[in-house]
């Protein structure tokens, strides 16, 4: 088992994943939509792209995010049964 230090601090990581990785998404969505309008690309396609990309890359961080936190549960129920 790991100690309450660590699993304390594995927990704020996997929220920090979740969190900080959708803002990150929002942001490079913006500069991409951005890049795209400033070189003169098709926007909608540019548009298409980025979204996609984006959601890709939010629904990775929450779900990796998401199993740290899980096992970060898992052994801290672990401990407390023995």
């Amino acid at each position: 088992m790991i100690s309450s230090k660590f699993r304390d601090g594995l927990a704020a990581f996997a929220l920090l994943v979740m969190i900080g990785g959708s803002v990150l998404a929002v942001i490079a969505f913006i500069g991409a939509v951005a890049l795209a309008i400033g070189n003169g690309v098709n926007v909608a396609s540019a548009l298409g792209h980025a979204l996609g990309s984006s959601v890709r890359f939010v629904g990775v961080c929450i779900l990796a995010g998401g199993v740290l936190r899980l096992l970060v549960s898992i052994d801290a129920r672990l401990e407390a049964k023995s």
